[in-house]
């Protein structure tokens, strides 16, 4: 059925008809109705899952909790990509130090951050 949706959308953006895009909505509202049914049918079956066994509950519980995006690969603009994560942390390192720039500093009530430094100069 996601399959017809998407043949649906693909023949209204062809040709941009009045009749292909209310073609497309009623796929596509089934299509979403469906996705919810069997959404609502695999959480149902879960919890029947996790009243018979509580282990399953909070392995997962664990689950959700748990991270698991990483960067592991990026491509440098070379074209190359990273190997290892030691390669990706210094490619980023990299970009950050290209974007954020460091600034001089700022003494406090003086709206010029180099005559201070000027001054410290001249004092030496």
């Amino acid at each position: 059925m996601i399959k017809k949706r998407d043949e649906a959308w693909k023949k209204y953006i062809q040709f941009k008809q009045t009749v292909n895009f209310e073609q497309y909505k009623s796929i596509r509202n089934i299509v979403n109705s469906m996705v919810r049914a069997d959404g609502a049918a695999y959480r149902k079956s879960l919890v029947q899952g996790f009243r018979s066994n509580p282990n399953k509950f909070y392995d997962y519980m664990k689950n959700l909790r748990t991270v698991k995006d990483a960067a592991t690969t990026l491509r440098r603009s070379d074209g190359s990509t990273t190997a290892t994560y030691q390669e990706t942390a210094e490619e980023l390192k990299q970009q950050y130090q290209k974007v954020f720039v460091s600034e001089p500093a700022y003494v406090s009530g003086d709206p010029h951050p180099s005559s201070t430094q000027q001054h410290d100069d001249i004092i030496q």
